[in-house]
């Protein structure tokens, strides 16, 4: 059984991209799950000069999945 709750689910059927926002009930970290499938990323680990680890991934989300999303707003090209 699982205990993930979908908050936001978009798949595209022609591309196979797909954004799932949802949230683990059993989670006490009060944070939220994003899974991305089709997207173009990056990855980054660095360390700051306090000697803390950085970590970072960059998605590429083309805009008229970001208009779906609700991220951005508008339907003009530019």
């Amino acid at each position: 059984m699982s205990t993930r709750c979908t908050i936001k689910h978009e798949r595209d059927e022609l591309t196979g991209q797909e954004i799932h926002l949802y949230e683990d009930l059993l989670d006490d970290r009060d944070c939220l799950l994003l899974e991305v499938e089709g997207f173009t990323f990056e990855t980054e680990v660095s360390v700051a000069p306090s000697g803390r680890v950085i970590t970072r991934a960059l998605i590429r989300i083309p805009k008229p999945w970001a208009r779906k999303l609700g991220l951005i707003h508008g339907t003009e090209k530019p």
